[in-house]
């Protein structure tokens, strides 16, 4: 019993050491794993890595456990949190406590991630607008059991989710979590598999519980003492259990036996595996990185940090939808693209450096470098290549280039012209002019090299080839050279021109060299590259490519060819190893062309490449296609194998929304990315009418090139790019529909994704706003209208009072005209009145002095005749008609005054009348004496008279009286 104890405490120990120390100590002893590593085979077959670090995704260094939802996230358990990755940015989702997470499962069927962490366990779901929230389980927990530890694996069970931590499982069936109650008290493993849960208890081996009722493993004692990674099924009933420290056993519902015996795994801390293919395992290791076994437990090759990981140390592996291994490390996570077009080659080593040349040569890939020449075996159809390459002695500096010659491989080096015997490079020119390339002519013993200095002859004595002599007739350095189906040789020299050199029958001068330049079709008479494609010479450059026509001995440009390349791009290097395809190199892309027959047809269809964009060196670029289905492409950064037929296929893609924000400064999460997003159509406040969209689609693999173009209201699609977001500010009100697609590398395009959403009007246009506006407006209206009924009223008012001031205005001047006009008249009769009374004056003095003349007169006739002209000037008649002229006048100028004199005051004689008149016209009484011819006593009386007459009492004044009246 004490020593059953004394184990139970040791596994519980053990337990705690394993996952807190050990792991972590482990990555310290990574460094020591590449000694131990060094006596592997070191794999050239490297998929290409993308390590995420912790500066990427903003989390913790080590990263427990790993899950793929169906979106194609993928999920890490890290140190601070859940990690998820759309395949552009990482978002970090922390637990209440903020503790580590150990663990995850994805529940396809909730659309639920489970965690387990320290001290917490329970899941995240997506919320309405498709956000992650997260929602805590211990609650459920039995009372006796609330202190979880650390939860370090979760399985989903069916409908049911089991969990353990240090010591217990629990089961979660939706409402409620139990504890299992099985034999064992100590458990270090759970796995849930074919119907069944698998519990491991370190003291005795392995339980299987189905339907609640546990029993043990027969056999399975093997494990007492050790800690189950995981169980992997093969097949029916082939089962591969993984253990910590104790390797791999296989199953098969009877007995276990050793599956691995090509490698002893005791040491390597295997911590995860899973099965990539029918073919292939994936085993992760603390020490070892991943080793890669086929189904007979033979390992087919081994990545480490030396090709690429962070580090050895790998805690969880997850295979996407795609086919890619997600590995979390302590130290990061890497992507490994194991189903990727794409893979890495490095012939130095750790060195790394830029490879010009490389060829495949009896079995052998040859790989020239910028240090040396370095081999490998290559065996046809090898599907996983794990052979270390080698030197080649002797080679020492420059390789420029590989060329087989008959049955012979030639090294243009810095030092010159080599021959490949034995693993050796033997020097054959006799100088140490660097050689270029080799070129083979119709006699099979002789070729020609092109040098740093024209053009050198070879010829083959037995095995060996031996330096003749330096052809004559051309000194410029042959780099860039070509042979056509005439044997004439072709050499283009960037800086100046392109020239066709013809040979001498013994090949030891040149009789003819001809310079092409613009005279000749070519755009420039620089940067021109020569190539041969199947039997036709070529010449690409900075704008276009043009072919050489021999009937007329000029260039003309291939302009479907041109504007399928890229028009107005450099088009620097053709290269073509094999009948169906056709590399080119531009300044944005490479890519092939596929041909039906010829490099111009109307079948040709172009494929970019876009990993291999800015690798391959500039002016060096070198594209190898031994045959169909493998491309090697020489890169600054070692070489670049392609499998061409995963190049060309086209997978499909789906495009998905990632995350929709709203607003100008606190942006508001309208999408999470998590839900459909096709029901959501949000509208959105006016202050806050700037939206940003972010999308992805489920291809994880960078080298894919995913490229989008997006578009607002149907309106002009975007150019394609490789940004995955969007925004739009200062958007007017209204309603707005925004669509975006993709397009993989491989130019499959998918259907539009859309987002449909609308802008409200501010508050100052809302209904309300306008009903508001128009009650305003109408209650303005009617105020307005009564208003200007009131200043209408109010003017016409002031038009009345100021049309009768204008007439009284009119009045007092017609009144005033009246009176000028009186006056006027007034001034006339005064004047004919005084007139008169001078008149009257005079011929009252004539008629005095003619009455004197009588007197003194002594004539009788005399006197006779002077009383008759007296008698004349005393006539009253005239005095009448003088008065009947002036009354027609004085009446005209004061209003009928003598008319109404008379009308009134019939009583009144014409002598009154006449008083009354010059009384009116205010003339004194010594004015009116002479023009009623009596004296001014008369006057006076007359005055008299009339008062009484018109009955005018004493006290008013005559003559204000007539000029009133």
């Amino acid at each position: 019993m004490v020593l059953q104890q004394k184990k139970m405490y040791f596994y519980q120990l053990f337990e705690i050491m394993s996952h807190t120390l050990v792991k972590s100590v482990f990555f310290f002893l990574a460094f020591l794993s590449s000694l131990a590593g060094s006596a592997q085979a070191i794999n050239i077959y490297n998929p290409y890595i993308t390590n995420f670090t912790k500066t990427n995704y903003k989390g913790g260094t080590e990263n427990w456990d790993a899950a793929i939802a169906k979106e194609g996230y993928v999920y890490f358990a890290n140190n601070e949190g859940l990690l998820k990755y759309d395949g552009h940015k990482w978002m970090l989702y922390q637990l209440p406590n903020k503790t580590i997470v150990r663990s995850i499962a994805w529940d396809p069927e909730l659309n639920r991630i489970y965690v387990g962490g320290q001290d917490e366990v329970g899941y995240f779901y997506p919320d309405a607008n498709g956000t992650l929230t997260y929602k805590s389980l211990k609650h459920l927990l039995p009372n006796d059991v609330k202190s979880l530890e650390d939860v370090w694996e979760i399985q989903l069970a069916g409908k049911k989710v089991i969990f353990r931590s240090v010591n217990k499982i629990f089961e979660y069936d939706q409402k409620s979590i139990k504890v299992l109650t099985l034999s064992s008290t100590l458990f270090n493993f759970v796995q849930y598999l074919d119907g069944k849960i698998f519990c491991g208890d370190p003291s005795k081996g392995l339980y299987e519980v189905n339907y609640g009722q546990s029993k043990f493993v027969t056999g399975s004692e093997i494990f007492v003492g050790q800690k189950l990674e995981t169980i992997l099924k093969l097949r029916k009933d082939r089962y591969l259990f993984v253990t910590e420290r104790n390797g791999i056993y296989e199953y098969n519902g009877r007995v276990f036996k050793s599956f691995v015996s090509s490698i002893n795994l005791d040491s390597k801390i295997l911590s995860s595996a899973l099965v990539i293919d029918p073919n292939l395992i994936a085993v992760g290791s603390v020490l070892q990185g991943i080793m890669f076994f086929d189904t007979l437990g033979v390992l087919q090759h081994n990545i480490t940090k030396k090709q690429g990981l962070q580090t050895n140390a790998i805690i969880s592996l997850v295979k996407d939808y795609n086919g890619s291994l997600w590995a979390g490390t302590t130290n990061g996570i890497d992507q490994i693209l194991m189903n990727s077009a794409y893979s890495l080659i490095y012939p130095d080593g750790d060195l790394e450096g830029g490879v010009y040349a490389i060829k495949i040569y009896k079995n052998r890939l040859y790989a020239g470098t910028n240090n040396g020449l370095y081999y490998t075996k290559w065996l046809p159809n090898q599907k996983y290549r794990s052979t270390d390459f080698k030197k080649i002695a002797n080679s020492d500096g420059q390789v420029w280039a590989l060329d087989i010659i008959g049955d012979d491989l030639m090294m243009g080096h810095n030092q010159g012209a080599f021959q490949i015997i034995n693993d050796r490079a033997i020097k054959i020119s006799k100088d140490y002019i660097g050689t270029w390339r080799f070129i083979p002519v119709s006699d099979k013993n002789v070729m020609i090299t092109g040098t740093y200095q024209g053009l050198q002859l070879c010829t083959k004595i037995g095995a060996n080839w031996k330096f003749m002599q330096n052809i004559e007739g051309f000194n410029e350095s042959a780099r860039i050279i070509a042979k056509d189906k005439n044997d004439d040789i072709w050499v283009s020299h960037p800086y100046r021109g392109v020239y066709k050199l013809t040979i001498s029958h013994n090949y030891k001068s040149v009789i003819k060299a001809k310079n092409y330049d613009k005279r000749n079709g070519l755009p420039a008479n620089l940067t021109n590259y020569v190539v041969r494609i199947k039997n036709d010479i070529y010449v690409n450059s900075e704008t276009g490519i043009h072919r050489y026509f021999p009937d007329s001995d000029k260039f003309l440009e291939e302009k479907e060819l041109t504007e399928l390349i890229g028009d107005k791009t450099n088009v620097r290097r053709f290269f073509q190893d094999n009948d169906d395809a056709i590399w080119y190199v531009n300044d944005k892309e490479c890519g092939v062309l596929l041909t039906d027959d010829a490099i111009i047809s109307k079948n040709v269809k172009k494929k970019s490449a876009p990993f291999v964009n800015g690798k391959l060196i500039g002016g060096f670029e070198n594209i190898y296609a031994p045959d169909r289905s493998t491309v090697f492409v020489c890169t600054d950064k070692g070489v670049i194998l392609i499998d061409f037929d995963k190049l060309i296929l086209e997978q499909k893609i789906q495009i998905r929304f990632t995350e929709v924000l709203a607003g100008n400064t606190d942006r508001q999460l309208l999408f999470g990315g998590h839900t459909k997003i096709a029901d959501q159509k949000p509208e959105l406040d006016y202050l806050q009418n700037s939206i940003k969209f972010s999308f992805s689609t489920n291809q994880l693999d960078k080298t894919n090139d995913v490229r989008y173009s997006y578009s607002l209201n149907n309106d002009k699609w975007s150019a394609w790019s490789d940004i995955n977001l969007k925004e739009f500010n200062n958007l007017e009100p209204g309603k707005y529909l925004f669509s975006v697609k993709a397009l993989a590398a491989y130019g499959v395009e998918t259907s539009p994704l859309t987002y449909e959403f609308r802008i409200n009007n501010p508050w100052y246009s809302s209904k309300l706003a306008l009903a508001t506006y128009l009650s305003i407006f109408l209650m303005g209206l009617y105020s307005l209208i009564k208003y200007m009924n009131r200043k209408h009223d109010f003017e016409k008012v002031i038009l009345i009072q100021e049309k009768e001031l204008s007439e009284e205005k009119l009045e007092i001047l017609q009144n005033e005209k009246l009176q000028a006009e009186i006056d006027f008249k007034n001034r006339e009769l005064a004047f004919s009145t005084m007139h008169v009374l001078k008149k009257n004056e005079t011929l009252t003095r004539l008629r005095d002095e003619l009455d004197q003349v009588v007197k003194q007169s002594r004539e009788a006739e005399t006197k006779t005749n002077i009383k008759k002209v007296i008698s004349i000037l005393s006539d009253d008649k005239r005095l009448d008609d003088d008065w009947g002229s002036f009354a027609v006048h004085f009446d005209q100028a004061h209003s009928d005054f003598i008319k109404r004199l008379k009308a009134e005051y019939k009583q009144l004689s014409p002598k009154d009348l006449k008083l009354c008149a010059y009384l009116r016209m205010n003339l004194s009484s010594k004015d009116i004496a002479p023009l009623l011819n009596i004296s001014v006593r008369g006057v006076e009386i007359s005055r008299y008279r009339l008062r009484k007459k018109m009955n005018i009492d004493q006290e008013s004044n005559l003559n204000d009286f007539m000029m009133n009246y």
